[in-house]
């Protein structure tokens, strides 16, 4: 078994653990996923899970307590482990919210002016009351939303490594399909991390 992808997966298990290796000192790992989902043909997962296009006082079940931490507690704690920490538990939550100042043109349809239009999230595990590893998520339906949120290093979309520590240093993976949009790659992405593990999984020895 070999349960993977990009986000949660490569971008934010292999990705920070390699950087990290290059550290004297580390004071906090901030993995991030930023992008544009304008592009991004997931009707259920745009509407229903993030709620772009719905009222802001409604709570979209991402949102509601715990559920974030379900879907990417194990990014932190993966690195967690991998950086030897004994997080807090439970793990933190932050939530902030972009309303759209006009209709949002995107693949799945409009969202009317006033509704919710992005996101940005963040998953924390803490050591004593300090965070320590941050999975953090900047979704916007437009480039113009937001601007003092964390910005993609190129393109539309990136996924985001950040070591706090001695030295310091920030890794940005941009990335784009052939015809240059960054939601499909990331699809792609997603899928062929799982398929190119086939072989691998199918010839190791059996049991955990």
């Amino acid at each position: 078994m070999f349960g993977n992808g990009t986000d949660p997966g490569f971008a934010n298990d292999v990705l920070p653990l390699a950087l990290t290796s290059l550290s004297q000192r580390i004071d906090e790992v901030r993995c991030s996923e930023i992008a544009d989902y304008s592009t991004y043909h997931q009707p259920f997962v745009n509407a229903e899970l993030f709620g772009f296009g719905k009222p802001v006082e409604e709570v979209p079940p991402l949102f509601a307590g715990g559920i974030l931490t379900m879907a990417w507690g194990s990014v932190v704690r993966v690195i967690a482990v991998g950086l030897e920490l004994t997080l807090d538990e439970p793990l933190g939550e932050t939530v902030e919210l972009a309303v759209a100042e006009a209709d949002v043109e995107t693949v799945d349809g409009v969202l009317p002016k006033g509704s919710r239009c992005g996101v940005r999230f963040e998953v924390v595990g803490c050591v004593d009351g300090v965070p320590r590893v941050v999975l953090e998520h900047v979704t916007r339906t437009h480039p113009s939303q937001r601007p003092d949120w964390p910005q993609p290093a190129g393109g539309a979309g990136c996924y985001r490594v950040e070591v706090k520590g001695e030295p310091s240093m920030t890794l940005d993976l941009a990335h784009h399909g052939e015809h240059g949009d960054h939601n499909v790659s990331g699809m792609i992405g997603t899928a062929v991390r799982l398929v190119n593990a086939v072989e691998a999984v199918v010839d190791a020895e059996r049991g955990w």
